[in-house]
C-alpha cells in the first residue's frame, strides 16, 4: 500500500492538503541558509507522525515532546482540539485508476466525540489495528502485532533514526523480535504467539516466584512449619496432661449455685436483722412515752378545775393509768413478732453456715484441677499456632503451584523450542536470510560500494533461554549519516524482498533528518525510488541541504517555513 493523500481540516475548513506519488516524495523548509530562523518547528516530522497517528499511534505524540521530560505543545493541542481537527489519509495500492483504496478518518477528541473510522465505518480503539491490518492486507496477525510490523516504515524518531531492526521500543523483550524477525524475514513459525504468550508466563511466574520466596525460600518455610508442628505437639501433650475433675464443669456450676444461694440468704439476713433492730427500737420509744409525771402537783391542778367547771367524771390518776396502759399493750403487739424474726435468722445463719461448708468442700475439689484459663491459654496457644502452621502451609502451597506451573510451560517451550531451534529450522532461516541478503547488498553496494547484510544467532537471552538475534552485518562503527543510509538500504531492500516473497507490507518509507546523509546517497535514494514503482519515499529536509538535482518541483509534496507551519496557526 502507497500514500495517496493526508488531508488536516476542522471546523474553520481545510487546512492543508498532501497529495503524494510514486517515487520520491519531499517536504521541506523553505528557510534559507544563514537566516536567523530556522527549519525546526515549522511541522516536517508532525506530517510524518499524522501518518503514524493514522495507523493507530496515539494521538497526544502530535503535540509532546517525544525525548526527556515531557513537554506539551499547548498552542498546537488546543489547536487540534478546540478547532476540532479531523485527518484523512488515503491509502492506495496503486495509482491506476482502478486502484483499490482504503481511507482512514481520525480526530483529537476523547469519550464519545472521539473518531476512528476505516473506509466509512466507525471502529473502536481496541479493534482499530486489526480492522485496519484486515483493511489492507486482508490478513490478521496477534503475534507480531500490525504495529510491530511495520514499526520500520516509520523512522522519525531517536530509536528507529538509529536502529536498522530493533524498531520497538527499549523494553521490548528478546522472544518479541524474534517473533518479528522471523515473520519479517518469512521464517513462518506457527507456534510463535504461544511462544510469546509462554514466556510472558513464566516472566511473570518467576516474579511472582521471587516474591513468595522474598522473606524465606521453600526450604526454610519447609523448616519452619517442621518447627511449628513439634510445637503444636508438644503443647497437645500438655493438654493431655492436664489434670481436669470430670465434674468440673458440674462443681462449677454448684459452686456457682451456692455462692449464688449465699448472696440471697445474706441479704435475706441483713434484712431480718434490719427488721429486729426496728421493732427493739419501737417497743423501747413506746416504753418511754409512759407518764411518770408529779402526780400530786396534777392533782392540785386538777382539783382547782373542778371547783371552777363542776365535778369531773374521772380522776387524773385514772387518765394517766390509761395512757400508760395504752402504751404497754401497743408495745406488746410491736413486739410480738420478735420471736419469730429470732426464729427465721437463727434458720438463716443455720443455712448459711451449711452453705459454706459445702462451699469450702466445692472450691477445695476445684483447686486440685487445673483452672480454666489454664486450658484457655493453652488453647489460645494452639491456635496461633495452628494459624501460622496454614499461613506456612498455603505460602509452600502457592510457591509450589507456581513450580509446578513453570514446570508444565516450560516443557511445552522445550518441545516448540525442539522445532524452532531445530537444524532445519536453522537452514530455513539462513535460506531467507540469504535471499534478503541479495537485495540488502546490492542496494548498500550502489549507495555507499559496500554489501551489507543480515546475520542471525542463536543466543542465550537474560533469562537463560535460547532465541535467536538478528542483526546487521557491518565491518566498520557507522556515523550518524551513514547509519541512516544504511538503514534506508535495509528498507527499501525489504520492501523488494518482501514483494517477491508474498510477504504483506507497506510500500512507503518515511525518514525524517535527510539532511544529515550526504549528497551522493540522496541522490541514489532519489533514483532507487524512481527507478522501482514498488517503492515510495517520503523524507523530510531542510531545503537548502537538498542536492540540485533532486531540488525540483516534482519532487517536492509540501514546503514549510516559519511563515508558513504545517497546521497555519500563527498565519
Amino acid at each position: 500500500m502507497f500514500l495517496k493523500y493526508l488531508i488536516i481540516e476542522n471546523t474553520n475548513g481545510l487546512v492543508r492538503r498532501i497529495d503524494f506519488h510514486q517515487g520520491l516524495n519531499l517536504i521541506v523548509d523553505e528557510t534559507p541558509s544563514g537566516n536567523e530562523e530556522t527549519g525546526n518547528n515549522v511541522g516536517k516530522t508532525t506530517v510524518l507522525r499524522l501518518i503514524d497517528f493514522c495507523f493507530g499511534m496515539d494521538g497526544s505524540k502530535i503535540y509532546s515532546a517525544t525525548e526527556g521530560t515531557k513537554v506539551i505543545n499547548e498552542d498546537v493541542k488546543n489547536f487540534l482540539i478546540n478547532t476540532e481537527v479531523m485527518i484523512t489519509l488515503c491509502l492506495t495500492d496503486g495509482f491506476s485508476a482502478n486502484a483499490k483504496d482504503v481511507i482512514v478518518r481520525r480526530n483529537f477528541l476523547s469519550g464519545k466525540r472521539n473518531l476512528m473510522e476505516i473506509n466509512g465505518q466507525k471502529v473502536d480503539k481496541k479493534s482499530f489495528e486489526t480492522e485496519l491490518q484486515k483493511a489492507l492486507w486482508n490478513v490478521e496477525t496477534s503475534k507480531p502485532s500490525f504495529r510491530q510490523i511495520i514499526s520500520h516504515n516509520f523512522r522519525y524518531d531517536e530509536e528507529r533514526l538509529t536502529q536498522t531492526l530493533r524498531t520497538l521500543n527499549r523494553y521490548t523483550s528478546d522472544v518479541e523480535y524474534e517473533t518479528l524477525h522471523l515473520y519479517l524475514f518469512g521464517c513462518n513459525f506457527d507456534d510463535g504467539d504461544r511462544r510469546q504468550e509462554l514466556d510472558k508466563k513464566l516472566k511473570t511466574d518467576y516474579k511472582y516466584k521471587r516474591r513468595l520466596e522474598k522473606t524465606a525460600s521453600k526450604s526454610a518455610l519447609r523448616s519452619k512449619l517442621a518447627i511449628v508442628e513439634g510445637e503444636i505437639d508438644e503443647l497437645n501433650k500438655k493438654k493431655e496432661e492436664l489434670h481436669l475433675n470430670p465434674d468440673f464443669e458440674n462443681d462449677l456450676e454448684q459452686l456457682n449455685k451456692v455462692k449464688g444461694s449465699l448472696s440471697e440468704l445474706a441479704v435475706k439476713q441483713s434484712s431480718l436483722q434490719l427488721r429486729h433492730t426496728l421493732i427493739e427500737e419501737a417497743v423501747e420509744e413506746l416504753n418511754s412515752q409512759k407518764s411518770d409525771v408529779d402526780t400530786k402537783q396534777l392533782e392540785l391542778i386538777y382539783r382547782q378545775a373542778s371547783a371552777m367547771i363542776g365535778q369531773l367524771q374521772h380522776t387524773f390518776e385514772e387518765l394517766v393509768s390509761y395512757h400508760n396502759e395504752m402504751l404497754s399493750r401497743k408495745a406488746a403487739f410491736v413486739s410480738a413478732e420478735l420471736p419469730q424474726i429470732r426464729d427465721a435468722i437463727s434458720a438463716c445463719n443455720a443455712e448459711i453456715a451449711s452453705l459454706r461448708v459445702k462451699e469450702r468442700m466445692l472450691a477445695e475439689r476445684l483447686q486440685q484441677s487445673a483452672s480454666v484459663e489454664a486450658l484457655d491459654e493453652l488453647v489460645a496457644q494452639l491456635n496461633l499456632k495452628y494459624q501460622e502452621k496454614g499461613s506456612l502451609e498455603q505460602r509452600i502451597a502457592q510457591i509450589e503451584e507456581v513450580e509446578k506451573a513453570i514446570s508444565l510451560n516450560e516443557e511445552i517451550l522445550k518441545d516448540i523450542d525442539s522445532g524452532l531451534f531445530s537444524q532445519s529450522k536453522q537452514d530455513l532461516i539462513q535460506k531467507q536470510l540469504d535471499k534478503f541478503n541479495h537485495y540488502y547488498s546490492a542496494v548498500s553496494k550502489r549507495l555507499y560500494d559496500e554489501s551489507y547484510a543480515i546475520e542471525f544467532s542463536l543466543v542465550k537471552n537474560r533469562e537463560g533461554k535460547s532465541c535467536y538475534k538478528f542483526a546487521p552485518f557491518a565491518t566498520d562503527n557507522f556515523s550518524t549519516g551513514k547509519k541512516q543510509g544504511e538503514i534506508t538500504c535495509f528498507d527499501m531492500a525489504y520492501i523488494m524482498f518482501a514483494d517477491d516473497e508474498q510477504i504483506p507490507c507497506l510500500h512507503f518509507i518515511l525518514n525524517d533528518r535527510k539532511e544529515l546523509v550526504h549528497d551522493n546517497q540522496l541522490l541514489q535514494i532519489g533514483a532507487l525510488a524512481s527507478e522501482h514503482i514498488e517503492i515510495q519515499y517520503v523524507a523530510s529536509i531542510l531545503r537548502d541541504k537538498l542536492p540540485a538535482e533532486l531540488n525540483q518541483e516534482q519532487n517536492i509534496v509540501l514546503k514549510l517555513s516559519q511563515h508558513s507551519k504545517l497546521f497555519r496557526i500563527e498565519e
